[in-house]
């Protein structure tokens, strides 16, 4: 019994006499979906090119067409905004050619999330009416971009739209790292 006792004191002896226990190194913490679009770019560029015929009665008959984008965003805002310029060079039915521009802006809504484990951002934009400016008297006045939601993956420096099918915008960072 007294080998007992003298063997709790003594351990309990070289538990009081150990250095305390240091916390294990700090477990870096997760980005949130935010943290990761931002800590690539605040401002981000996409540009589409589009060629096409337009079918009768349109005084349109071909069309080139590049669509430039800008998306600036900040931290800790659930918008952005988008600026929007647009290139055409136009044909019409009676063979005039005509060189236009349309340029404007919106105010979008942001959402960050998460799809399939990579970060992703949810834009919506009201339907946006521009007006061409072009080298000549252009047949349609208004260009009309329809409004609603895009869903777009960052997918390693890139914002790259997966929804709605055929929204082929890429953005590209036109800032890296806010610099």
């Amino acid at each position: 019994m007294q080998r007992l006792r003298a063997l709790a004191i003594a351990a309990s002896m070289i538990a009081a006499c150990r250095a305390p226990q240091s916390p294990g190194p700090e477990q870096p913490k997760e980005e949130t979906p935010e943290e990761e679009v931002l800590r690539v770019a605040l401002l981000w560029g996409s540009q589409q090119e589009e060629r096409g015929f337009l079918p009768a009665p349109n005084p349109i008959e071909t069309f080139e067409r590049t669509i430039g984008s800008q998306l600036k965003l900040a931290r800790g805002v659930a918008s952005a905004e988008e600026r929007i310029l647009i290139k055409e060079k136009l044909m019409l039915r009676d063979g005039t050619r005509l060189i236009c521009e349309a340029s404007g802006g919106a105010h979008a809504t942001l959402r960050y999330g998460r799809h399939k484990g990579q970060a992703a951002l949810e834009l919506s934009r009201p339907p946006i009416v521009l007006t061409r400016n072009c080298n000549g008297a252009p047949p349609e006045v208004a260009i009309e971009m329809p409004g609603g939601p895009a869903r777009l993956e960052l997918r390693s420096d890139q914002l790259v739209t997966y929804e709605p099918l055929g929204d082929a915008r890429i953005y590209l960072p036109a800032d890296p790292a806010g610099k």
